[in-house]
């Protein structure tokens, strides 16, 4: 089977003419091959890109199978990566014949709405006097258990920039789709960019990860990031698996981090929250975590929440912790034209600090 087709861009960007697109898909049992191109002139210069991704059982050991390759080239165009929570979602990731990237059957339109950034989404490629790059990347299964996506990606001209992006999936039983009672995707990007003098390397969960039920929500990612040369931010770095202390705020230049934890909707009337966080920077070092379990049924409820929270600081050196639990019942009790709520709840927290070392523990009932 082949199918394909060619559009002609009616409204290109400023200072871009002669600007088309198309894509093509080719079955030959049992490979699938799948492509996407561009062409325009850009204030009068040539520019073109081309990505392609080729899926079939090419072999390999039980522990790297390769079951595909992608890659492609661009020349006077910009290749814009996605936010590292977004990877998953990248079309070059993804992979072009995803129906949740494109649509399903997707025609040339589709394609140039999603890689254009029509619709208000940021574009993902765009003619651009002066800017190139390549990718070249693997697919693959690990054990049956894993399925992995990996693409370096080189941009060069205006500015050099090297990426990695990767996708890992594990789904049981194997190649479960609905019925899975454990899925876990995994996404990550790493990114280093010599001129700015930033080196990343951030990692997550992504929202369609979960454990035992699709409502017992996964969360969580890590990041690893040093600045350096020219960077205004030289000399400072950070890593972090969860994010941060609640009392620390993190400069506007460090990643934003999802706890590891759970967000579990039991039942209607139960649910259950929890997170936990560690991180290191050049002035602190933090680690803690949470836990809320709530019933509600109608007028009445219960709950349970238990913290803890650690942040220890250099130069001078200086310790917070915090530790606590809680839990209360209540009832909302309505009357002829009013209503009171009867309320009881147990809680213990313990504050301490230092040095000098000092201290309270707070009981309430």
């Amino acid at each position: 089977k082949i199918n394909g087709g060619l559009l002609s861009v009616a409204s290109p960007p400023a200072g871009v003419t002669n600007e088309y697109i198309g894509e093509v898909t080719i079955e030959v049992d049992p490979y699938l091959i799948s492509g996407v191109a561009a062409y325009a002139k850009v204030e009068g210069h040539p520019s073109f890109f081309v990505y392609a991704q080729i899926e079939g059982e090419f072999g390999g050991p039980p522990a790297f199978f390769v079951t595909g390759f992608m890659g492609g080239f661009g020349y006077n165009w910009s290749l814009t990566l996605p936010t590292p929570d977004q990877v998953y979602k990248f079309p070059f990731i993804a992979g072009l014949t995803d129906p949740s990237v494109f649509g399903a059957n997707p025609t040339p339109v589709d394609v140039l709405n999603v890689l254009s950034g029509q619709g208000g989404k940021p574009p993902v490629v765009t003619p651009t006097l002066g800017q190139n790059w390549i990718a070249a990347g693997i697919q693959f299964r690990s054990f049956e258990l894993v399925i992995g996506r990996a693409l370096v990606v080189v941009s060069f001209g205006k500015d050099f920039e090297l990426a990695l992006l990767g996708l890992a999936t594990i789904s049981l039983p194997q190649n479960a789709t609905s019925d899975a009672y454990a899925f876990i995707e995994l996404q990550i990007e790493v990114v280093l960019k010599p001129d700015d003098g930033v080196f990343s390397a951030i990692g997550s969960l992504t929202p369609n990860s979960y454990l035992l039920t699709r409502d017992y929500h996964l969360t969580g990612g890590f990041a690893f990031c040093i600045w350096f040369g020219a960077s205004p931010y030289a000399g400072d770095f950070v890593v972090t698996l969860g994010g941060y202390h609640p009392a620390f705020t993190p400069p506007a230049w460090y990643p934003k981090v999802a706890n590891i934890g759970l967000n579990w909707i039991v039942s209607s009337s139960v649910t259950i929250k929890g997170g936990t966080y560690f991180a290191i920077t050049p002035t602190a070092a933090m680690a803690g975590g949470s836990l809320q379990v709530l019933f509600q049924s109608g007028n009445l409820k219960a709950w349970l929440t238990a913290w803890i929270n650690i942040m220890i600081r250099w130069k001078p050196f200086y310790l917070t912790a915090d530790i606590g639990i809680s839990v209360g019942v209540s009832y909302k009790l309505d009357l002829l034209f009013t209503s009171v709520t009867l309320k009881v709840e147990l809680g213990a927290e313990l504050t301490l600090w230092g040095p000098p070392t000092g201290g309270v523990a707070h009981v309430d009932w």
